[in-house]
């Protein structure tokens, strides 16, 4: 059986990060592993937030998991994705998929949001270095948290978290401390370092406390701990996972998650 050592995990992120095998495109390999984290942490009945939802493309599997006594918060800032995610809901026949057209910040309020009008998912409230040609479009679009939107779900605790947007996701966890800290739900976000840290305005160091004071571990997507000394790395995905401290979550992350990842080595 393959063993996930450092040169398996060499061999997934060049898979993961340039495209290859049955992931043809960059990052493909990324949205599987986490695709398959939530499949096996979700049960029926649960409540999931699919932060910069975009087309859907974990909404609709997270909405299969949860089921119809489920809840998953689809929640995307531009505009035209949100309407045509709305569509999609209705195609699918997921009532479960509640599409909040939103911007996740840690505040509420009107926020400017920079709409890429190529490539949508690159798309955020502060602008960001494009590697290819680009037409932005600054709107206007309302602002909320985390926080406030459990605050409309009574009686149900957040399970899971997936955040993708482009650089302010510690912004938006700014906003769901409370959550976090009752419900401990599991996290998947992405993290661009310091391209995040330089366009949202916080430290290296922030990053860190920012888990640390609410009592959570860091991690690669691969499920390796991800300290202060990894800051920077370009070897690991732009994907992380945090998890509360001695729980079930982070003994999945730890033992679970890499055997599912082992399976992923039989294929590429």
């Amino acid at each position: 059986m393959p063993v996930l050592d450092e040169n398996a995990c060499a061999e997934l992120f060049r898979v993961g990060s340039r495209g290859g095998e049955r992931f043809p495109a960059p990052g493909d390999l990324f949205e599987s592993v986490i695709e398959d984290i939530y499949t096996n942490t979700l049960n029926t009945g649960d409540l999931a937030l699919d932060g910069g939802a975009h087309v859907g493309r974990h909404s609709f599997p997270m909405a299969e998991r949860v089921g119809p006594e489920g809840v998953v918060l689809a929640v995307e800032a531009y505009p035209k994705l949100a309407r045509r995610l709305v569509h999609r809901t209705r195609k699918h026949r997921t009532p479960q998929v509640h599409v909040i057209d939103r911007a996740l910040y840690n505040r509420m309020g009107r926020v400017s949001f920079h709409c890429t009008k190529q490539h949508p998912a690159y798309s955020g409230i502060q602008a960001r270095r494009y590697d290819f040609k680009e037409s932005v479009q600054i709107v206007e679009v309302e602002a909320t948290t985390i926080d406030f939107l459990m605050t409309q779900q009574p009686g149900r605790a957040l399970r899971f978290i997936k955040l993708d947007l482009e650089g302010g996701e510690l912004r938006a966890l700014e906003g769901a401390r409370n959550i976090l800290a009752t419900s401990r739900p599991l996290i998947v976000f992405e993290n661009d370092q310091d391209n995040s840290a330089r366009a949202y305005g916080y430290s290296k160091d922030e990053w860190f406390d920012f888990f640390a004071g609410l009592g959570y571990e860091t991690f690669t997507l691969w499920g390796r701990p991800y300290g202060r000394t990894d800051w920077g790395r370009r070897d690991i995905p732009w994907y992380f996972i945090a998890a509360a401290n001695n729980s079930l979550d982070t003994a999945f992350v730890r033992e679970r998650l890499r055997h599912l990842l082992i399976r992923y080595l039989h294929t590429n």
